[in-house]
């Protein structure tokens, strides 16, 4: 019997504990309205965002935000259609991803925030940066495969 009170015990934390981890996950809507989902781990400046690519989500960055989390405050975006965020925009668009990014970073109020971009999420960096110049004193794009001077993505 104290086996299986012990086995109880354990399904029942493998349940709960899952959602206790939700609860730390935080929403902001989008320009166009839609959910989008966050995190945020740690403390200090700059704050960085981290941005998946195309078919991923924030996840993504699990092995570096354990990392950058002991020195920085690390946020962590599921952009529109992805993870834990809304699925109903109209238009998948760079400039939509960028609001995303935009109405995250707006509502954490941080003053200096370094933007960090995967694949698609490169792009949409640098669209989020160009809506809030005075925030953004950084980006890092990450396997992106853009020329960003040339354009191929953002429209000027």
């Amino acid at each position: 019997m104290e086996k299986f009170t012990k086995l109880l015990l354990i399904m029942s934390l493998l349940i709960i504990l899952p959602g206790c981890v939700r609860k730390n996950k935080q929403k902001v809507f989008s320009a166009d309205n839609v959910a989008i989902s966050y995190l945020v781990q740690g403390r200090g400046k700059p704050t960085l965002v981290f941005v998946h690519g195309s078919c991923c989500n924030k996840s993504f960055w699990k092995f570096q935000v354990p990392h950058f989390a002991k020195q920085y405050k690390v946020v962590t975006i599921d952009l529109a259609g992805h993870g834990d965020s809304g699925p109903g925009r109209k238009n998948y668009t760079i400039e939509a991803f960028g609001d995303d990014v935009v109405a995250v970073v707006e509502k954490l109020q941080s003053d200096e925030v370094i933007l960090v971009g995967h694949s698609l999420g490169g792009p949409v960096i640098i669209e989020a940066a160009r809506r809030i110049p005075g925030i953004v004193i950084g980006c890092v794009a990450v396997d992106t495969l853009h020329d960003i001077e040339k354009g191929m993505m953002i429209k000027n």
